[in-house]
């Protein structure tokens, strides 16, 4: 019998070949995009590392790309972006289209490419304005919209300068879409840009936790397709030690299939959990603590001390701060998709095995 190679893969900013989608929060995105008059024409994903924005937008992009009215550009997030725009768009026409734009003034075809040259006397800035105000007007006509996708978004004055363009674009009503992807606090500090105000009006789409019914099922189904047998209670184990975040989700699911044989309990999970969470802490959770202030630390470490969710008058209590100091901390790390409102006044961790990362790594700091 031909052996299944491990189907998992925890690694950043990759596709896996096993996923847990969102496939009812896709389609209503998608949809959104689509409609002229919907405010989602500009969207920002935000999730915290490792919780599945890529695969998300992959999974949009494939679903958009079944519309033969859509261009999609996956543009880098550095470089010139708007060189990158232009060129992406021709590139992804139609050769009766391409025909049309090599019309335009500013538009050369040669021997190496597609080139712009469109009114060189003027600030670069304004040059692409212009000549992708004559582009998108000839696609308007054919019906078809452009679509920009940027992953792993950081304030960069290449990203200010094409987000700036865009948006009088957009004012134009010309055919133009734009998804911005990133980490919470990169996401923040673009839409609370001087120079950007027009995305504070952008909504925003929160990737929450994956469905623990979602994650068993696709444990199961997984493990018993690569002729593994998963028993009840490792199934239980092991959707409830991943937490719902789906960097978790594929370490979990990788650790187990490389070191168990064929019959796996709830012991040979067991077995793996301290590798488990060695990984975790360093290629997740070091990362996003990195980020965190003295006071986010201290916010986090004394609910680590307490079992289950703390409410905020003992952390009041505890940390010697009042409630409306504390607020603003609460309100970054909810934000930040580092700790959830679990009920009226409490709080609690999203992620698996935080509370022993911050027990373990970030208490020593406050001794």
């Amino acid at each position: 019998m031909k052996i299944m190679s491990n189907p998992f893969n925890p690694s950043f900013g990759k596709l896996p070949p096993i996923y847990i989608d969102r496939t009812a929060q896709t389609e209503e995105l998608a949809a959104e995009l689509k409609n002229p008059d919907s405010p989602y024409q500009t969207t920002l994903i935000y999730g915290q590392r490792g919780s599945g924005k890529t695969s998300f937008v992959s999974a949009l992009c494939q679903e958009l790309e079944k519309q033969k009215d859509f261009i999609i550009l996956n543009i880098p997030s550095s470089g010139n972006i708007l060189l990158s725009y232009v060129q992406g768009i021709y590139n992804k026409t139609s050769k009766a289209i391409q025909k049309t734009l090599d019309s335009l003034d500013g538009i050369s075809v040669s021997l190496f490419g597609v080139q712009f040259e469109y009114n060189k006397k003027d600030e670069g800035q304004v040059n692409y304005q212009l000549l992708l105000e004559k582009i998108l007007k000839k696609l308007s006509e054919k019906k078809i919209t452009v679509l920009a996708v940027i992953d792993e978004v950081k304030a960069s004055s290449e990203l200010k300068k094409f987000i700036s363009v865009y948006q009088i674009l957009l004012q134009q009503n010309l055919p133009v879409r734009l998804l911005l992807a990133g980490l919470p606090q990169n996401v923040s500090e673009l839409q609370n840009d001087n120079q950007l105000t027009f995305l504070l009006r952008a909504p925003r789409v929160t990737l929450e936790p994956l469905d623990s019914s979602n994650v068993r099922f696709s444990y199961k189904k997984a493990f018993e397709n690569g002729g593994k047998m998963l028993d009840e209670k490792a199934l239980d184990k092991m959707t409830r030690a991943c937490g719902g975040y789906a960097y978790a989700f594929q370490l979990m699911g990788w650790l187990v299939w490389k070191n168990t044989a064929d019959k796996i309990t709830e012991k040979e999970v067991n077995s793996v959990l301290d590798e488990y969470k060695m990984l975790l802490f360093r290629n997740a959770y070091i990362k996003i603590s990195e980020g965190f202030s003295q006071m986010d630390k201290l916010f986090v470490l004394t609910m680590a001390k307490n079992a289950g969710a703390t409410s905020m008058k003992k952390l009041v209590e505890e940390t010697g701060k009042s409630n409306a100091y504390l607020s603003n901390y609460r309100a970054r790390l909810l934000d930040s998709q580092v700790i959830q409102q679990t009920s009226y006044g409490y709080v609690g961790f999203v992620l698996p095995y935080f509370r022993d990362f911050v027990n373990e790594r970030l208490a020593a700091e406050f001794e």
